[in-house]
């Protein structure tokens, strides 16, 4: 799990850490050393303002793709940078 930080108080999140694969880098803003992270919702929805601490790391959250089950986001797929 990571956590999840912002101005107002840090908040223990769900996630699966991976990397992206070789054909999600091209024509993006994605970068090789980027992390892709999958955010269970447990009430804790990620913004670009928070920050992730991963493993003792701490990386900046610069996207946020919900993924919807009927009306409510289920998973978030986030992507991160040192």
């Amino acid at each position: 799990n990571g956590v999840a930080t912002n101005t107002e108080s840090p908040s223990t999140v769900y996630v699966v850490v991976t990397k992206y694969e070789f054909d999600e880098l091209k024509g993006t803003s994605v970068v090789y050393s980027d992390l892709k992270v999958l955010v269970f919702n447990d009430g804790v929805e990620p913004t670009t303002k928070d920050k992730l601490l991963i493993n003792g790391s701490l990386f900046e959250i610069l996207n946020v793709d919900p993924t919807y089950a009927g009306s409510l986001p289920v998973i978030y797929t986030v992507q991160c940078r040192k």
